[in-house]
């Protein structure tokens, strides 16, 4: 039996792979585990998962390789997501600026630097960690604590 916070990961996990296809972007998806019901309010996981999605297909769309890949896994205590790009990466010295609301490394066309600033509040909020890897892209990864609130 899935929880109502796997039905709304699931939900926006098929509108971003939509989304991908449409942008001729390959969107590959691990999720494994069982969110415990009312672990989150739903609006963090959206918030979470949704921005780190939007932020890998921009960073994505039109790369050679043009490739998102996000992982979700529920285990134990522990709330894993990750959210990998065949984009540029993202400079670490410049990782912090991107945590202040207004601040992007997206041109001036109608981009406002939100994004990943509401990321980090959620995760805050939750008691979680956000890093951030560059490999062939960047690679969010965020843990959360995994309440189970049933």
């Amino acid at each position: 039996m899935h929880s109502i916070d796997d039905v709304y990961l699931s939900s926006l996990l098929v509108a971003k792979a939509a989304q991908a296809h449409e942008r001729g972007i390959k969107l590959d998806i691990n999720a494994q585990g069982i969110i415990p019901n009312n672990a989150y309010a739903a609006t963090d996981i959206v918030t979470v998962v949704g921005n780190l999605l939007d932020n890998a297909l921009d960073a994505s769309v039109g790369t050679q390789e043009a490739t998102v890949w996000v992982e979700v896994t529920a285990a134990d205590d522990e709330l894993i997501i990750a959210v990998a790009d065949s984009g540029p990466g993202i400079e670490p010295e410049f990782f912090d600026q991107l945590m202040r609301f207004g601040v992007s490394t997206k041109d001036g066309s109608g981009h406002r630097g939100l994004g990943l600033a509401l990321v980090q509040q959620a995760v805050l909020r939750l008691g979680g960690t956000m890093n951030v890897d560059n490999d062939a892209g960047a690679i969010f990864t965020v843990t959360l604590p995994l309440k189970n609130n049933n």
